[in-house]
């Protein structure tokens, strides 16, 4: 799988929160994984199947390519927002896709995992327009030329 299709599962993923397909914050408050065991989920046409729930906060998800062999892995987190006296605190999320990579020769040759992660930390109390506005706009940008250049080549864009 080329790293463009890697870049397109991430953004997709986000998208589906703006869109309201996953939607954030309900995941961020009422996860609730006795409802639906056999939740699966759908990025890029892949379909990852849920495998354990490694905490109540934290479920891990296998996906095609997944072998003894091979890491093919989605995994969503949460944690719970830390009040102070005088802000509600964060709802933090992450997403992460695990995956083993090959050079892309014939034969491939496994050469290691690759591993995106999208952490998100929204304020408790902010507007929700805003919250999925922000969130868009990385999606957005992670499918430019520009994004690619910075994540994939390391070209630090001035």
């Amino acid at each position: 799988m080329s790293n463009e299709r890697i870049l397109y599962a991430v953004a997709f993923w986000l998208l589906l929160v703006t869109l309201g397909h996953f939607n954030y914050f309900q995941y961020i408050y009422n996860w609730n994984n006795t409802e639906d065991d056999d939740m699966s989920l759908t990025v890029n046409a892949l379909s990852y199947a849920q495998d354990t729930q490694v905490t109540p906060d934290v479920q891990k998800y296998t996906g095609p390519a997944h072998s003894m062999s091979s890491l093919d892995t989605m995994t969503l987190k949460r944690s719970a927002p830390k009040p102070t006296s005088d802000h509600s605190g964060y709802a933090k999320a992450e997403a992460k896709l695990t995956r083993g990579m090959t050079d892309g020769g014939t034969p491939a040759t496994g050469v290691g995992n690759g591993i995106l992660s999208v952490p998100i930390s929204i304020p408790v109390d902010a507007d929700r327009t805003e919250a999925e506005t922000m969130i868009n706009d990385l999606a957005t940008w992670l499918l430019t030329a520009e994004a690619k250049s910075v994540l994939l080549d390391g070209v630090i864009v001035k």
